[in-house]
């Protein structure tokens, strides 16, 4: 499998935020978002194995593991969360939803369409994490809440060189979360506090 980084940190996302967690970053997308504010999965890969994929994370104290991109559905993932499950991790995966059948057997799936017009409802998702700007149409946003069977996170686009546009999207999202309660904030702690 080619990997881009795995390293041991917080999660600062979605349900599991504050959780410490190993993550194993895949090589690839599928889609090139102007927004990806994490390039090493264009430029950095090392081919690994699972079971060396499992001995990198096996020392670290926590028992979640997220698979994290990139896109990790860009092949079948399957095998490798099976052997991580048995040996006693949790494992999580944030996906684009490029293919879920690639990841079914993960124990939670973090799923963040980026074309809000194609989501996949009845997909196997644990959560919906829109990421989310100031320009974009509440109308849209509420017709996916009462659509999705999974909680809804709204995050902020958080925008590298533009500090008030980042701003102004962090108000929107506030601004909707009061409208409709059932929404949820999901900051990306890791941007906000600075750490990786």
């Amino acid at each position: 499998m080619q990997v881009s980084e795995i390293f041991y940190s917080v999660q600062g996302e979605g349900s599991h935020q504050g959780r410490a967690a190993a993550f194993v970053r895949f090589f690839g997308c599928d889609l090139d978002c102007d927004f990806c504010d994490e390039p090493l999965h264009r430029s950095t890969q090392t081919q690994m194995s699972e079971g060396e994929i499992l001995a990198a994370i096996e020392p670290w104290p926590s028992r979640l593991v997220v698979l994290t991109g990139g896109e990790p559905s860009l092949e079948d993932r399957n095998h490798l969360i099976t052997i991580l499950q048995q040996a006693g991790f949790e494992v999580a995966v944030e996906t684009n939803g490029y293919s879920f059948e690639n990841i079914q057997t993960a124990n939670w799936i973090t799923y963040s369409p980026k074309d809000w017009a194609q989501i996949h409802f009845d997909a196997p998702f644990s959560e919906l994490k829109l990421v989310v700007q100031a320009t974009d149409d509440p109308a849209q946003i509420t017709q996916i809440l009462t659509q999705s069977p999974a909680p809804v996170f709204l995050q902020p686009m958080s925008l590298a060189g533009d500090p008030a546009a980042s701003k102004a999207n962090v108000t929107f999202c506030l601004a909707q979360i009061k409208s409709h309660p059932d929404l949820r904030l999901s900051l990306g702690l890791q941007r906000f506090l600075g750490f990786h």
